[in-house]
């Protein structure tokens, strides 16, 4: 009888399978005949659970035991260098404050410096004379033996009675046909193991189960597959940790915050330690610029000063005159009038004493009154007023001393 081949779409559809139906089933390469009711069996069993399981990516990940990274590229974590590097860098914690402020004032072991800090003492003439790092990272991954995502959709239908088409792989077939499956058995490999019941030689169930490390070893999965991505650093945390400035790459200063530990410091003087106070002040130095020097400049200056203190004034006066003290310490008057001669009171505390030769002019008979600046008459030593020379040219010389209460005055003698 010769067969007849029809194609799948040849036959009339089906749509609600009975338990007694018969589906087509290809296995070791043969095909064969088998109820729905018995397919059913197959794919609910913990075999066929297994497998749908293992079709569902996530629940498969689930089943391995396999954390959120499972899932993630390892290009998304620090590398192990990265690590190592992160292990070593310095954390802020270990630098000194000046390393991120950059301030004189935040180093330790200051000198004590006084105002004069930068100057020498020969300058001046004393006064009066320093997050957990990564440890690990991410390997990679081998999903290529996982199901696609067109066989893992099969898989899922798997459960349904009217599912058989799954695990059965039609073909045309004859009007006829038959055969007896004398055994049937199953091994597993790559994470899929034989719980019991194989091999089958009359009837029974085959139970499969799942190997989680075997399939893990066989997916090429290390120990970061059952962690979380969280557990890592990222890959911006990475290249963070690659540019992040290690030990080696700081000044000794950072870490210790010393002024000792400083690269160009100042050079300081020996007066960096005093205090102005220590010093003379710049209106005291120039008056020492101008202060009589030792050597052949102290007799100029003390001829000076003399010459300047005894210069010899001359003045004709009448009625009232004042007697001006920077005139000099002697001075000849030349009296045209009977006259007052008014002497000033010195600074509170002080004195001094003048030499006045008076005059006559060529009249003569010219009689002076020598006071004070409030018309107090002088106090003459003896008591007296002299007798004044009267005749025209004919003269007086008189010492006056003012003791800063009384003035007082005496007559050394006549001068003709």
């Amino acid at each position: 009888m010769a067969e007849e081949h029809r194609t799948t779409s040849e036959f009339d559809a089906r749509t609600a399978p009975t338990a007694a139906d018969q589906v087509p089933v290809l296995a070791n390469g043969q095909m064969w005949r088998v109820t729905v009711s018995a397919l059913w069996s197959a794919v609910s069993s913990a075999w066929g659970r297994s497998l749908a399981l293992a079709a569902d990516a996530a629940a498969g990940r689930s089943l391995l035991g396999l954390g959120t990274a499972a899932t993630t590229a390892a290009s998304d974590y620090a590398t192990a260098a990265q690590g190592a590097r992160a292990d070593t860098a310095l954390q802020p914690g270990g630098l000194a404050t000046v390393a991120t402020t950059g301030a004189y004032g935040d180093l330790t072991g200051l000198p004590t410096l006084g105002t004069a800090a930068l100057a020498s003492v020969d300058a001046f003439d004393p006064a009066g004379s320093a997050a957990g790092a990564v440890s690990a990272h991410a390997t990679t991954f081998n999903h290529t033996t996982l199901p696609t995502a067109d066989q893992a959709a099969a898989l899922a239908g798997a459960n349904a009675p009217d599912a058989g088409n799954v695990f059965a792989t039609m073909a045309d077939i004859g009007a006829s046909g038959g055969g007896t499956v004398t055994s049937v058995s199953i091994t597993g490999a790559d994470g899929i193991q034989v719980a019991s019941g194989s091999p089958v030689t009359t009837s029974g169930t085959i139970a499969l189960g799942l190997d989680t490390a075997a399939l893990a070893t066989h997916l090429g999965l290390g120990t970061a597959a059952t962690t979380a991505a969280s557990d890592y650093a990222t890959a911006a945390q990475g290249a963070r940790a690659d540019s992040a400035l290690q030990p080696g790459g700081l000044a000794t200063v950072a870490t210790t915050g010393a002024y000792g530990d400083l690269i160009g410091r100042p050079t300081l003087g020996t007066a960096a330690g005093a205090a102005v106070a220590d010093f003379a002040t710049a209106a005291q130095g120039g008056r020492a610029d101008s202060a009589i020097q030792p050597g052949g400049n102290a007799a100029l200056a003390l001829i000076d000063y003399t010459l300047a203190r005894f210069a010899v004034t001359a003045a004709n006066v009448a009625t009232a005159h004042t007697v001006a003290l920077s005139d000099g310490e002697y001075q000849a008057l030349t009296l045209t009038a009977d006259i007052a001669l008014t002497l000033p009171d010195p600074p509170a505390g002080r004195g001094y004493s003048i030499t006045l030769r008076l005059i006559q002019d060529a009249t003569g008979g010219r009689t002076p009154t020598l006071q004070q600046a409030d018309a107090t008459v002088a106090k003459w030593v003896g008591g007296a007023a002299p007798t004044w020379q009267t005749a025209a040219g004919a003269g007086d010389l008189v010492a006056v001393t003012h003791d800063g209460a009384d003035l007082i005055a005496a007559h050394i003698g006549s001068v003709s």
